[in-house]
């Protein structure tokens, strides 16, 4: 998903290597991924810098690859 909104993969990998190293524990939404997305729709700051246009069910297929273990997948959209 990352190379979707971001060319330079360079990032990506070593986003990667380091959050299988530390071991994080899965994470879940506690918010419907619906209802999560419209917040992150809100955030112009971090969405805006981004090469293509986010949608909101970009930020939704980014939500739902987090609550099902794909972390490093959907970082670009939350840093």
């Amino acid at each position: 998903i990352e190379r979707l909104f971001n060319r330079d993969a360079t990032f990506y990998e070593k986003f990667k290597e380091i959050i299988e190293k530390i071991g994080f524990d899965k994470m879940k939404l506690k918010a419907p991924v619906d209802e999560a997305a419209d917040v992150v729709m809100t955030d112009k700051g971090h969405l805006n810098p981004n090469p293509i246009p986010i949608s909101k069910e970009d930020v939704i297929k980014c939500l739902n690859d987090i609550n099902d273990g794909n972390l490093w997948m959907s970082y670009l959209i939350f840093v």
